[in-house]
This record gives structure tokens, C-alpha cells and sequence, in this order.
């Protein structure tokens, strides 16, 4: 009767042990994406990577056209004073527009 306890006891124990947690496995793709995301070899590579890829535009930013536009204006006011004569009052607007492309 002893033994017979102890067979059910050491039974129930084991079954507790082994029995008692559910399995939790992870398909190839969550693996690799989880590897992706935290492996710190690949995480420093793909910072070179946009490094790189950051200097894309600044090569060919030496291609690229440049425009330059400038403005400039102003008033000028004059007087000429002749003996016997009435002053004469002169005024401009002296203005310019520059664009140059290259």
C-alpha cells in the first residue's frame, strides 16, 4: 500500500514537472526579425549602411544647377542751382535684379 502511494505520488510529480508548461516556439521569420532588430553586429552595420547611403546627395549635389538671385534698389535726389534760374529738382529709383545660373 506503501509502494502504491509512492508509485501515485512520484506519478503526479512528474506529470507536474514535465507536463505542467506549455511549449513556446518561434517560426523562422520571427526569428530572424527579432535577430534583425537586436543583434548589435547587425544594428552597427545597418548605421554605416544610411551613413553611406547619406552621402548619396552630396555627391551629386555637385551636378546639380546653382541660381543666385539678387536685388538692389534704392532713391536718389539731386539739385542744381544755375544763377537766374529756378532750382532744379531731380529724382530716381535706381533699381537692378541680377539671376545667374550655373
Amino acid at each position: 500500500m506503501i509502494g502504491r502511494l509512492l508509485r501515485i505520488c512520484l506519478a503526479a510529480l512528474l506529470m507536474a514537472a514535465l507536463g505542467g508548461g506549455t511549449a513556446w516556439a518561434q517560426s523562422l521569420t520571427q526569428a530572424l526579425a527579432e535577430a534583425y532588430r537586436t543583434n548589435p553586429q547587425l544594428l552597427a552595420q545597418r548605421a554605416l549602411l544610411r551613413a553611406t547611403d547619406e552621402l548619396v546627395p552630396q555627391a551629386l549635389a555637385n551636378w546639380r544647377p546653382t541660381v543666385a538671385f539678387t536685388g538692389q534698389t534704392g532713391y536718389a535726389a539731386s539739385a542744381l542751382s544755375v544763377a537766374q534760374s529756378p532750382t532744379l529738382y531731380s529724382h530716381a529709383k535706381p533699381s537692378s535684379l541680377d539671376l545667374t545660373a550655373t
